[in-house]
């Protein structure tokens, strides 16, 4: 399941984490938050999302924090410190728009990440490729191996989608 995204509104990821989380604590439903590359570089933001986590303990299982995929490929072990962090917290930690780009699939083993949502490029006109269906499939293989829900970013029937991970 993937979460409705919150807008950024030129906030720091903190500050519409504390938003989402009020919100969620008001509905029961969960709330996405991009964290930017600039944002997980932050030295200060892990501390202000373990407290925000903290105070709001029910609904940070509602939570989902996405990175981009650049993140792991820029800021590894930032991004390895941040999963470890909340990992306690129970907020679902991922990467958004995961591409064929992402050479290092294999690390992200020890990184914690939850879910992983592969970009349109990979799987938008899947049916009509042997190659993609290969590749996506062989993700998909990897991440389940490891524990990490794979996301289609796009609708496909659901034929396709059997195809792709049976």
């Amino acid at each position: 399941m993937s979460a409705p995204q919150m807008q950024d509104d030129g906030k720091p990821e903190a500050r519409l984490s504390e938003k989402a989380l009020r919100e969620i604590d008001r509905d029961g439903l969960p709330r996405g938050i991009h964290l930017s590359l600039e944002g997980i570089s932050d030295s200060h933001l892990i501390g202000q999302l373990q407290r925000l986590l903290s105070t709001h303990a029910e609904a940070s299982r509602a939570l989902w924090l996405e990175l981009p995929q650049v993140a792991v490929e820029h800021r590894l072990e930032r991004v390895r410190d941040l999963c470890q962090a909340l990992r306690a917290h129970g907020c679902p930690i991922g990467l958004e728009h995961a591409g064929a780009g992402l050479a290092r699939l294999a690390d992200l083993q020890d990184l914690g990440l939850g879910y992983i949502k592969l970009d349109v490029s990979l799987v938008g006109g899947i049916d009509g490729s042997q190659e993609r269906q290969t590749i996506v499939r062989g993700m998909v293989t990897l991440c389940r191996s490891l524990g990490i829900l794979a996301i289609a970013c796009t609708l496909v029937p659901f034929t396709l989608t059997n195809m792709v991970l049976t």
